[in-house]
Parts: C-alpha cells; sequence; structure tokens
C-alpha cells in the first residue's frame, strides 16, 4: 500500500533514527557487537562515521492504526474477519536500521546459485517470526506481519527479501505435525523448494501486509542511505483458524486452508 502510513508519522519517526542509534540508549541490537559507548563516534551526517551494518532501536512512540493509517488498517480489518477481532492497533518506533555495505557481494547471486545446487546451508537468514519449538496450525495468534517503510528502499538498497511461495509450504508442512521452526533446517528444505523471491522496495510510508507464514530474510544494503523500516507483528484477539475442517471467519483463514486441500 504505497503512502498509507500519515507523512507526519513517517517524517518525524525516521529523522531522529539516527540521532537515537548514536545516543546509544534506546539500541536493541546491533552488529558488529561494538561496545554501546562506540555509537558516541557515529555523525548522522557523515556517512564514514557508520561502522555498522545492522542497528535495532526500542519503540517509544506509539501510532493510532486507524488515525494514522486509515487504508491499512481497513485492510488489516477485512482480512482479519472485523475490528472486533484485532488485537493489535498500534504500532511503535521500533526500527531496524541497515547501514549501507558496499563490500559485501550481492545477494541475488549468491542465493540463486546456493538454492540452484542445493547446498547445505545458506547465507540468508531465512525465518518466521516468534518461532516455537513446537508449532503446528493449532492456537495461532499472529495473523499478518507487517513491514512499514521509513525510508525510501531501491534495489539492492537493503530490502527485506520474501519467499512468497512459501507461505502455502510452510502451512502444508505444519499440517503434517509439530515442527521446530527455531532451528534452520526445517527451513532451509522448504527455502530450497521456493521459486519466487522478490525483494521489498518502495518509498517511506509504504506499508505491505504480508501472510504470518511468509519466510523473509533480511538482506546487505548496497545502496548510499541508511534504510529504515519496522515489521510489527498484528495479533488476533483469538486464535486463527487455519487447520481444515475449522470455521472460516475471514480470508486470512480462508486461504490458508484453501493450501491444505
Amino acid at each position: 500500500m504505497e503512502g498509507a502510513l500519515a507523512p507526519q508519522v513517517t517524517e518525524r519517526w525516521s529523522a531522529d533514527a539516527l540521532s537515537r542509534v548514536a545516543a546509544g540508549e534506546e539500541l536493541r541490537e546491533w552488529f558488529p557487537r561494538t561496545p554501546r559507548s562506540s555509537f558516541a563516534s557515529l555523525d548522522p551526517n557523515d556517512p564514514a562515521t557508520w561502522k555498522w551494518t545492522r542497528a535495532t532501536l526500542t519503540g517509544r512512540r506509539r501510532a493510532n492504526l486507524a488515525n494514522e493509517a486509515p487504508r491499512a488498517w481497513e485492510a488489516i480489518c477485512a482480512l482479519m474477519g472485523g475490528e472486533h477481532r484485532v488485537r493489535t492497533r498500534e504500532i511503535t518506533d521500533y526500527l531496524i536500521l541497515s547501514f549501507p555495505s558496499q563490500r559485501i557481494p550481492t545477494w541475488t547471486s549468491r542465493i540463486r546459485k546456493l538454492l540452484l545446487e542445493k547446498s547445505p546451508w545458506s547465507p540468508m537468514n531465512f525465518h518466521l517470526d516468534d518461532p516455537d519449538t513446537k508449532m503446528g496450525l493449532d492456537g495461532w495468534t499472529n495473523a499478518l506481519l507487517m513491514v512499514v517503510l521509513f525510508s525510501d528502499i531501491t534495489p539492492r538498497g537493503g530490502g527485506t527479501l520474501l519467499a512468497c511461495d512459501s507461505p502455502a509450504l510452510v502451512a502444508r508442512r505444519l499440517a503434517e505435525g509439530e515442527v521446530d521452526f527455531t532451528t534452520n533446517d526445517e527451513l532451509k528444505t522448504i527455502v530450497r523448494r521456493c521459486s519466487d523471491f522478490q525483494e521489498v522496495e518502495g518509498k517511506a510510508g509504504d506499508m505491505l501486509l504480508l501472510h504470518p507464514f511468509l519466510l523473509h530474510s533480511a538482506t546487505k544494503n548496497h545502496g548510499d542511505c541508511v534504510r529504515i523500516l519496522a515489521n510489527p507483528m498484528i495479533e488476533s484477539r483469538t486464535p486463527l483458524h487455519f487447520a481444515t475442517g475449522t470455521r472460516v471467519l475471514s480470508p486470512v483463514e480462508e486461504i490458508t486452508q484453501s493450501w491444505l486441500r
């Protein structure tokens, strides 16, 4: 959804993101793992001081989706079967920053080569959000994964890599019985069966709604600017009916069950 988030939110939250990183107080994780005090050397206006590849900020401010992203909110309610089923009604400035990294080879050739050769390892960290060691089709309250762009993302600019044909494969694997998606073994098997890989691109303020079974991975930022995005999970008030034979109450449940027929 292009320009779905109100510009005043996008601009306000992105404007001070690098300053928040430099302050170091709101950092949740970062790589390389240097002492927190080392961020004092970061100058938001001097790329030569951007010595990290990734940094994640904890959320402190909130934006109501119905007020600040009404088109996205309408879509969320429609996909989940009504506003009464939606628990998550706000997003926060829990932001993920990816710094330019010109020294690392492009992900495109590497991932395609590894998938074609069926390599036993992959440099890409494909995953589901909030995985567990014993996952099935029952008990899911994670209804949608949202990606919110707080900076423009050009090709090879650090946009999230989506395995677009993975949700159906994940659903079928979950239907077979409990599976541990906290390790890479099961995920690698599914990723090797995928063929539709798309890199997220867009403008600041764009928003994406993704199926919770969609495998995705961070990528290296080969652009010139810091990539900033958020990926909050949209939760349901009650468990979703993903298993076949259960009552369908929403489009996200309907399409999930259709993959199992």
